[in-house]
């Protein structure tokens, strides 16, 4: 993947692939590449607002600061697996404390 980094003028950016996780590119190009745990999926509806929201949640908070952003990511795909085996969209996402706490 260095090859890759060294030829390829990437820029941050992030790109969710579903059940498969989430790739990314930090500022300093390098990709990296979070799995969602498996889970059997009921409802699929509002899983990336999930996943978005969750780490919108996470990067926001001053308190957070010393984590990661690859741990960070990981948690908001646990979020969004975790929003995909219930239906409906608000009402299967976890409360903000769950998150605070993972």
């Amino acid at each position: 993947s260095s090859g890759i980094n060294a030829e390829w003028p990437l820029r941050p950016g992030m790109v969710t692939l579903g059940s498969k996780g989430v790739v990314y590119c930090d500022r300093s190009k390098k990709l990296e590449h979070v799995q969602c745990p498996s889970v059997l999926a009921v409802d699929t509806t509002g899983a990336g607002d999930s996943f978005i929201g969750t780490l919108a949640h996470l990067v926001a908070k001053k308190e957070l600061e010393g984590i990661s952003f690859y741990r960070k990511v990981e948690i908001a795909c646990q979020v969004a697996s975790e929003s995909v085996t219930k239906t409906g969209t608000q009402s299967s996402y976890p409360c903000s404390y769950k998150i605070d706490d993972a």
